[in-house]
This record gives structure tokens, sequence and C-alpha cells, in this order.
């Protein structure tokens, strides 16, 4: 324990993993040392209790977050096993208010319940565990028909987490990545924003996101729903247009050769007919993929509310992305 308590006033805290089972946790606490030694990781046991007391995260001028826990470990049967007031002081990201400072970022969260993960962090292992399962990165999103306000719901393919600009962490990063076709209905109903259902069946988990719904075109950023007019989410400079430009590019060249065919049809919802002009794959004579037609777009969820439920213990949670550009999370009755 006291060679614990050394090596803690030499190495920096940047994760604290906890695996739940019941009540208890057995976490595996990663440390990074300042010098340049090998990652240390730390398995405890008997299982430990742990309940955060501050959180607090920095961008360094390197774009590298940190996150500084300050932690309180009791043994889950009290054999004096538990690293008490287990902390990252000596952290230079530790100081300031770690709770309630406006500079905290997206990946900022407060909560007086160990059970309480950031939603972030928690769909990071959802998606991993289900990764070989087919169909797995399918999701349902809903939006509402501006003219009848009737309900309206999809499949869609869920591609990664999109950073909105070259400076964001790509892994902490909390808007999703989906394509759509300029002409289809998605378009002018995401005016109202839309929700997101992904269901995990190897863990038992549901995912409820829901936000502003916004699209990339050629030009950059188109800005679908009304909530976010004047959000600092879709505030971009020219750098950041750019930024989405490139990756609307990338992503078109990431699709199979009969996904890019179908935005070289004629409007969706038309009467099909045989049409002898689409490029076989979205390819030029010489096999080179062409440049994405203007229909195609990068469809982008910005996510604020996330309502997150497991059945095997019928636990809920609760995430909200607030004015102060900080995640809130609590649990809540299923």
């Amino acid at each position: 324990r006291q060679e614990i308590k050394t090596m803690l006033g030499r190495c920096r805290i940047i994760g604290i993993y906890a695996f739940s089972s019941s009540y208890a946790f057995r976490p595996s606490v990663r440390f990074l040392s300042r010098n340049p030694i090998t990652n240390i990781i730390i398995q405890s046991t008997p299982p430990l209790l742990f309940q955060a007391t501050a959180i607090h995260h920095v961008v360094n001028h390197h774009d590298s977050s940190f996150m500084t826990y300050k932690m309180k470990a009791t043994s889950f049967q009290n054999e004096g096993f538990g690293l008490n007031d287990l902390s990252a002081t000596n952290s230079p990201a530790s100081s300031g208010n770690s709770t309630t400072s406006k500079n905290v970022s997206k990946s900022g969260a407060q909560s007086g319940n160990e059970n309480v993960i950031l939603w972030r962090e928690r769909i990071t292992t959802s998606i991993a565990r289900s990764r070989k399962i087919r169909g797995g990165n399918f999701v349902q999103i809903a939006t509402v028909d501006p003219v009848t306000s009737g309900a309206r719901c999809r499949t869609v393919v869920f591609r990664g987490f999109q950073s909105l600009t070259p400076h964001e962490n790509p892994e902490k990063a909390c808007t999703l990545k989906m394509i759509t076709d300029s002409r289809s209905d998605k378009v002018s109903e995401a005016e109202t924003g839309a929700e997101i259902v992904w269901w995990f069946s190897k863990s038992n988990e549901q995912y409820r996101l829901r936000g502003s719904l916004n699209f990339v075109g050629p030009n950059g950023l188109l800005i679908a729903s009304r909530e976010n007019e004047n959000s600092s989410q879709t505030s971009l400079d020219d750098q950041a247009e750019n930024f989405l430009i490139a990756a609307r590019k990338q992503q078109w060249g990431n699709l199979s050769d009969l996904a890019r065919e179908q935005f070289y049809w004629k409007n969706p919802g038309t009467v099909h007919e045989t049409q002898n002009d689409v490029p076989p794959g979205g390819r030029d004579e010489d096999g080179k993929v062409l440049p994405p037609p203007e229909n195609f777009l990068l469809m982008l969820l910005s996510t604020t509310h996330v309502d997150y439920l497991r059945l095997g213990d019928n636990f809920r949670q609760i995430d909200e992305f607030h004015d102060e550009e900080i995640w809130v999370s609590k649990r809540v009755n299923p």
C-alpha cells in the first residue's frame, strides 16, 4: 500500500475503468508516468467501492485530454485494502474549481453516484462488445414530419463519432456520423431535431440519443435544426468547415460500390425505372472513385440528451448537456 502511495506521487492518473458486479467494483486503474516509463496497471482485490467527489477536465496546448479524479475508495469487505483519498492533486490539470468550471468541455461530468459513468465512455464499451455482431452498428433514427406532425422512423448505419473541428479529440466527440441523400425526407424533417435508438443485444443495453440533426454538403455545414441555429456547436470557422468537407469526401470513398451507386439514382420515392447512366460503383472508366455528388451528405447528430437503460439489472441513467458546456449525469428509476 505504501509503495502504491509513493508511486501515485510520481504518476498522473489518466483513467479509471470500473466493471460493475451488483454494487461492487473491481477497478483496473491505469497510470501514465510523467517520466518516459512504461504504463502501469493496478488490479485491486478485493473489490473496492469508489465515489467520485470531483472531476475536472482540461485540454492542454497539444490537444491532449486529461481527466482528474478525486476519488475515495474503501474496501468492499472492510479489510483495509482500499486506497484512501486516491487523487491526482499533483497533476497540472488539477487546478481551479473541478466541478463547476465553465471551461469544462463536453467530456466533463458531475455525479454523486458510483454507478454513474459518462455515456460517452459507456457507449464506447458497448460498441466494442458488439463489434463482431452483424448489424451491431444499425441504429433507428426518428424524426417528425413538419407538415403532418407524424412520427417517422428508419434504420441507418452508424459510421463513427465525428469531431466538428480539427482540434476536437475524436475519442471525446459526442456527434454521431451517418450519411443520407439531400433529396430524402430526413433532411426536411430534421428541423425539430431527432432521436436515435441503439439496442445492443449482446449486453441488453439501450441508448436513446437526442439532439440536433445537421448535414455536411459540398460547401460545408448545413444547419437544419432550428434549435441549433445559434449554437456554438455549429458556429464554425473556415478551418472547421474545410475539416468537415474533407470528412465528407473521406466517407464517400469509404462506401461500398453499391452504396455509392444509390446517389446517382433518381429522386427517392419516385417510381423505379432502369437507369443506364449510373456509373458502376460510383467510379470512372479507369476505376477511380468519382467525387461525391452534391446530393451526398454527411448526417450529424449533435447529442444533447442521452437516456441509457440496462435490462440486466434495470439500471437507467440520464446524461444532459448544459449551457456551461458540461455533461451532467444522474441515475433515475427505469
